[in-house]
């Protein structure tokens, strides 16, 4: 008879903020600052950062390929996602669903953007390949090839401002197209990439080409920026510095070195074949794209993997905060983030026209001061900030004459340093910019004025973190502001403002929905309603299985090794490795017991204390579980009693029973009022302080641990397990054999052998039967307990055997987990 049997699939992944491994950016929406989009495995995750809630969850069904690259459109409503695959998926953000998919890769996508217009989505993949997609006609437009190996990033070229050369030879020439000329309606012409091969390249879309290619520094390229800047017409005219708009490109690789280039406007405008030239000789020359402007010095020398401009600001906010003298047609980044470490993240500020002319003043009065008379030298030298209204004065009078030119390398200063907080204790994977309100920018007349920045980093320990950057100060007076409490004096205020660093704020932590470390023990509630989970960092979490959410935290629990939910679905019983036992009631959020162990001390065992604390919680103390540390908990069937195996060679059984807890907390209490009564202050003051006031609380009933029997054994126990009839105890020992006891006497009954390693974990059919195993030799047993013969060997793995369980209901399958 043919039997069907049910197919199991993942629909929900729990203890998920973003993946530590991915290879995606984090992304921070720019119009509030607050909802961060992170790759979680083959899902987006939506997160508020600042109430640490999850929004939404795209996922696709029957779709198991990670993700590997994340873009925001312009207009933020829809978000390109690549995978692992090669497949791209486009998502709304009002509907949270796929709303189109391209595919045309054969790996992974690794670089995704969108052109100004949001129309057209260009691709990199580790095939080495850039395509070209048409999101109005959902279809892919052309493929480009030309780098030797995986693409790291491709970009957009700005959309090219007004340029009048280029205009003038194009009437000079009679050439009836524009100046701005496109590949399609209303999109960008030109694309940059890189890739590992160590090449920028530029590829002009109309030609379907790549125009020129530069090499920056050596090795793999690993990030690049882009962005426009306005006009410089206030800074000494030279080829640094051009007296029109100019596109910087930003490049970061293997050798811990940033180069930045510029590229020729009037180039881009006339194209390839207007911008080619001949020489004397009357041979034809190809006009340059690229022009280097040096390097920007880090401060780790490390591998630079992310590189990005700040988000441009709104229309309306550039048009109430620029200066008469700037173009309000064009908007300009204000900052420059740059990660070359696992550490930190490096912000640097761009200076603009106007503070590159005071830098200008400033220079030429220094060179002039060094050439004068050592008498006078020290009556002239005065604080730069001191300096401000001589410096806007000799500015506005043309004092702008020097002998050495500025480059765009003096427009990047550096600002502050963002790490990720000790307490996550993470290495950076990723970050994403947002600008925060510019309401101190809008209220300043100077064009100068910068609104703070929002970086929201993506660690490798299961956590995002968004931290504020804040905005340069202009005088002393808002430096002062920035740096200082409103209460402090103003010498101290003075003080800060001759030089203090700008330090950013943690302003919103995602951790709590996720563990920190390895996940070492789970269990299920009887009635499957809650999912308990323990780390190796002496946490414990319980979740709701039906919608996946963190309701119960306890920090400071040890080193978790199993768990037990008991009877009624109420209290949960965690063995930690150094050989202790804890009971928790979880619907009060309180821990209700705890057995010391004799091993060693464990991670997360400092937090004892201030777990029981924090949680108000009544610890009763009942002697030592264990010396070594527990491997395994059971649940007797009738739900009175439960065991638990160690590494000490014993198994204890503990019977639950119902104890008053309401006294004891009073006389934990007494020796806290003698010690406040005693005068025991911080600053050491002997004057007595008054007990605090007691409150008498009425005796509550909690189910506790008592133990009443051993088993001893000849070796550790890795697993034990009670039959559902509660007639058998089944033991894993570390030999590799499997001893059944009869429950009730505890006298041998039977020994399997067949295991080359030991038995990680068993358990026993509904109908008391079967007994299956699950080995380190990848090795899956499954045994008669009548008789104790071996029925079946199954090899389903390529690693150890960590887990295995028969399934619930009628069909007699089983579910089993390796590495």
């Amino acid at each position: 008879m043919v039997r069907s049997y049910l197919r199991h699939e993942p629909i929900l992944a729990f203890s998920l903020i973003a993946s530590p491994t991915s290879t995606a950016h984090v992304q921070l929406d720019p119009r509030d600052g607050r909802t961060a989009f992170a790759p979680a495995l083959e899902d987006v995750l939506v997160w508020d950062t600042k109430h640490g809630t999850q929004l939404a969850a795209w996922h696709e069904t029957a779709h198991r390929a990670p993700v590997t690259a994340l873009a925001r459109s312009p207009d933020g409503t829809h978000y390109a996602v690549g995978y692992h695959d090669g497949s791209i998926r486009l998502w709304n953000t009002v509907s949270n669903t796929a709303v189109l998919t391209f595919n045309g890769h054969k790996s992974a996508v690794t670089s995704l953007a969108f052109d100004h217009n949001g129309l057209i989505l260009a691709s990199g993949s580790q095939d080495t390949d850039l395509i070209l997609w048409d999101i109005v006609a959902e279809s892919g437009l052309y493929r480009l090839r030309g780098h030797r190996d995986a693409v790291t990033q491709v970009r957009f070229v700005p959309e090219l401002p007004l340029s009048t050369s280029a205009s003038a030879s194009s009437e000079e020439n009679d050439n009836p197209e524009p100046s701005v000329r496109r590949n399609t309606a209303g999109s960008a012409r030109y694309l940059l990439s890189t890739a590992k091969d160590g090449f920028l390249k530029l590829w002009d879309l109309s030609l379907q080409h790549c125009v020129e290619t530069a090499i920056p520094g050596k090795g793999e390229i690993w990030s690049m920026a882009t962005a426009l800047f306005r006009s410089t017409n206030t800074v000494n005219n030279s080829h640094h510095v051009p007296d029109q708009p100019a596109i910087v490109v930003v490049t970061g690789g293997t050798d811990g070195q940033t180069y930045v280039y510029e590229l020729d406007i009037d180039a881009l405008h006339l194209g390839l074949a207007q911008a080619s030239k001949k020489n004397e000789d009357g041979e034809a020359t190809t006009g340059r794209f690229f022009h280097e402007r040096g390097s920007l010095t880090l401060s780790a020398k490390n591998r630079v993997s992310q590189i990005e401009f700040s988000p441009l600001p709104s229309r309306a906010t550039q048009a109430s905060s620029s200066s008469s003298d700037a173009d309000p047609t064009i908007h300009e980044p204000h900052y420059l983030v740059i990660s070359s470490s696992d550490r930190s993240v490096q912000v640097f500020r761009v200076r603009t026209p106007e503070e590159i002319q005071k830098k200008l003043i400033r220079r030429k009065r220094r060179v002039k001061e060094k050439k004068g008379k050592k008498k006078g030298r020290q009556a002239e030298e005065e604080d730069d900030d001191d300096n401000d209204e001589e410096e806007e004065e000799a500015a506005a009078a043309g004092e702008n004459d020097d002998d050495r030119s500025t480059t765009w390398v003096d427009r990047i200063e550096s600002h502050t340093t963002v790490r990720p907080s000790a307490s996550t204790g993470g290495k950076l994977r990723s970050f994403s910019l947002a600008l925060a309100s510019t309401t101190r920018a809008q209220s300043s007349s100077s064009s100068s004025s910068k609104p703070a920045l929002h970086v929201l980093l993506g660690l490798n320990t299961n956590a995002l973190e968004t931290w504020t950057v804040p905005a340069p100060a202009l005088t002393k007076a808002e430096r002062a502001a920035v740096l200082l409490p409103p209460d402090v004096s103003g010498t101290a205020a003075a003080a800060a403002a001759a030089g203090s660093a700008i330090e950013p704020t943690l302003s919103a932590s995602l951790d709590l929905p996720g563990h920190r470390s390895d996940v070492r023990a789970m269990a299920l509630s009887p009635d499957d309603t809650l999912l308990a989970s323990a780390d190796s960092a002496g946490v414990l979490k319980i979740w709701n299985v039906k919608s996946g959410r963190c309701i119960r935290t306890f920090v400071g629990c040890g080193y978790a090794l199993s768990l037990l939910w008991l009877a009624g679905g109420r209290h949960l019983v965690m063995g930690c490795k150094d050989g202790s036992m804890r009971t928790f009631d979880v619907p009060a959020a309180l821990v209700v017991q705890i057995l010391g162990g004799g091993g060693e001390k464990s991670k997360g065992e400092g937090g004892t204390t201030a777990a029981t604390a924090m949680s108000g919680a009544v610890v009763r103390s009942a002697g030592t579980a264990h010396q070594g540390p527990v491997w395994s908990l059971a649940l007797h069937p009738n739900g009175l009693s439960c065991v638990s195996a160690s590494a000490d060679k014993t198994v204890k059984f503990w019977d639950l029973e119902m104890h008053a807890v309401g006294e004891q907390q009073q006389q934990q209490q007494q020796p806290q009022q003698a010690q406040h009564a005693a005068g025991e202050t911080n600053g050491g003051d002997e004057t007595s302080l008054p007990a605090p006031p007691t409150y008498q609380q009425p005796q509550q009933q909690q189910m506790v641990l008592v133990h009443v029997r051993t088993l001893q054994m000849t070796d550790d126990i890795l697993s034990i397990k009670f039959s559902p009839d509660g007639r058998l105890l089944a033991l894993s020992l570390l030999d590799a054999t499997v001893k059944i006891f009869f429950a009730d006497t505890l006298k041998f009954f039977l020994s399997l052998y067949g295991h080359k390693l030991p038995v990680l974990a068993l358990d026993i059919s509904s109908d008391s039967r079967l007994l299956i195993t699950a080995s380190a030799d990848k090795n899956v047993k499954i045994w008669g307990l009548d008789f104790g013969d071996c029925h079946r060997s199954l090899y389903a793995h390529e690693g150890s055997v960590m887990a295995c369980g028969f399934e619930q209901g009628g069909q007699g399958g089983g579910l089993m987990g390796g590495r």
